[in-house]
């Protein structure tokens, strides 16, 4: 956010992470809502949010934030070293 802040400026980069705190609350409420990404895991799921792509997987108890990657990003790429490290 340190770059959005500098080019945007504090306001708009406020916002930018309120609205990303507030889908990821969501995903809370409703895991299941993202779609699914078999190719990166068997549990793994993505939702937008503006410009970025949060990926996520669930276990029994909790959703785990993978990336949350910008749409100008390789992000089949970078969520591909994931599986092969």
């Amino acid at each position: 956010m340190t770059y959005l802040r500098r080019e945007a400026g504090p306001r708009k980069a406020a916002r930018y992470l309120r609205d990303i705190n507030q889908r990821l609350a969501r995903l809370r409420e409703m895991p299941k809502a993202g779609v699914a990404l078999p190719e990166y895991g068997p549990s793994v799921r993505f939702v937008p949010c503006r410009r970025h792509v949060i990926y996520y997987e669930l276990d029994a108890q909790f959703v785990v934030i993978l990336r949350v990657l910008h749409a100008a990003q390789d992000r089949d790429s970078i969520m591909s070293e994931r599986k092969n490290p």
